[in-house]
């Protein structure tokens, strides 16, 4: 047992084997998870993150500890925390309404990376706890994300108004029903129709639901579409 403990912290054929085994096993649990919710970066894409950072790892430690290069052998995984930056900036969309998405999946290839530089170092409890930890945080984080965006009376809205309503009839509804106005812009849909407009407001009224203002909003005369942003 001790040899073979000794062998998975030396750089071997049998510890790089197993360095991404542990990689790929991890790269599949969190990939999993993202890939059943339809999500673009899903098994394949965090599997093959999670084995090319402890490639690049391997490949440090390769280079010092038995080519002998005058080198840091963090050198080449370090480039790993940068460029993973490229390919989960592929994954966050911005819709034309500038609601923005990905941002999870992409920072869950992050972490994958990070996991899979340990497993190249051949920290196998490291990887074991980041998983897990990555796993709870996508899993059981998500729905108490969902709840608290659901709770919260501060909201942004997006709404497309016919040419020539005034935003007056908007603005004076929402006063009536308790619905303070931070800020709104023009965004979105320009056309000789109708104007996009974001609202950035406030609901002060317990009583009155999200769902229950999006379809107050949507009886406005002039107004044509209102969605949550």
């Amino acid at each position: 047992m001790s040899w073979f403990l000794s062998q998975l912290h030396e750089l071997t054929f049998l510890s790089m084997v197993l360095r991404f085994l542990t990689a790929t096993l991890a790269g599949a649990v969190i990939g999993y998870s993202r890939g059943k919710a339809q999500h673009a970066a899903g098994l394949r894409t965090h599997i093959l993150v999670c084995i090319g950072a402890a490639g690049a790892m391997i490949v440090g430690e390769y280079l010092v500890s038995v080519k002998g290069f005058d080198t840091d052998a963090a050198r080449i995984p370090a480039q790993v925390i940068s460029g993973i930056g490229f390919l989960g900036a592929g994954s966050i969309i911005v819709t034309g309404r500038s609601h923005v998405t990905g941002l999870t999946t992409a920072a869950g290839l992050w972490a994958s990376a990070c996991m899979g530089l340990a497993a190249g170092a051949g920290y196998f409890s490291c990887v074991l706890v980041m998983c897990v930890l990555i796993l709870l945080v996508l899993e059981i984080l998500y729905k108490v994300d969902k709840h608290y965006v659901s709770q919260s009376r501060q909201m942004f809205l997006y709404l497309e108004m016919q040419r020539g309503t005034r935003m007056g009839t908007v603005l004076s509804l929402l006063n009536e029903h308790h619905v303070r106005v931070y800020a709104f812009d023009r965004l979105g849909t320009d056309t000789e129709e109708c104007l996009g407009y974001r609202l950035n407001v406030e609901i002060e009224d317990r009583d009155l639901h999200r769902s229950d203002l999006i379809t107050m909003m949507s009886g406005i005369d002039g107004v044509l579409y209102v969605s949550e942003m």
